[in-house]
């Protein structure tokens, strides 16, 4: 694939959530379609996660999470941005902000990543879900995309899945007698 591809397509992304509302999954809120959205499914205590991993290196140094019109309370009380160079180990955080109505912005120090996690840390919106209809950046495909990563490797490969992640794993794991699926 080389530095030639697009990591910044929604499309190649993959993306996970500590939780999600029953019919809100986390795809939800990179599918261009601002009706949608990836939700909670829950109040905020400060606990909830929501990771994108672009699949290849990127440069950002903004990023903006929307919220609809018919749950613009839905914003996280406040929000921590962690960037990852491996997918899987994260550092300190490069920026926390207070949530907004409608959107929440969040700017840093350019940083290229394989990987983000937002972090929803405080709890001054406890009574509402923590919702995001569409998350944009300003990602740019890194120039230099360091060591290609053998793909035939299936150990270092992390799978995950819209339903059903827990079991996600099982479609990778050499026994032909599991499987993953979506349960449903």
């Amino acid at each position: 694939i080389g530095a030639s591809a697009n990591y910044c397509d929604h499309s190649r992304w993959t993306v996970t959530a500590s939780s999600s509302g029953s019919s809100d999954p986390a795809l939800n809120a990179i599918d261009d379609y601002d009706v949608s959205r990836w939700s909670s499914g829950r109040s905020q205590d400060g606990t909830d996660w929501f990771k994108i991993d672009f699949g290849g290196l990127v440069t950002m140094s903004n990023l903006t999470l929307t919220n609809g019109n018919y749950d613009p309370s839905d914003y996280p009380g406040k929000v921590a941005v962690y960037g990852s160079s491996d997918g899987t180990t994260f550092g300190s955080a490069v920026a926390t902000v207070s949530g907004s109505k409608d959107q929440t912005i969040l700017t840093f120090p350019p940083m290229t990543v394989r990987a983000i996690m937002l972090k929803q840390v405080g709890t001054s919106n406890s009574g509402h879900y923590w919702s995001i209809h569409e998350f944009d950046s300003d990602c740019a495909v890194a120039a230099n995309q360091g060591s290609p990563v053998a793909c035939g490797n299936q150990e270092k490969w992390v799978e995950s899945a819209s339903h059903n992640n827990g079991d996600a794993s099982k479609a990778n794991d050499q026994d032909l007698g599991s499987r993953w699926s979506t349960g449903g």
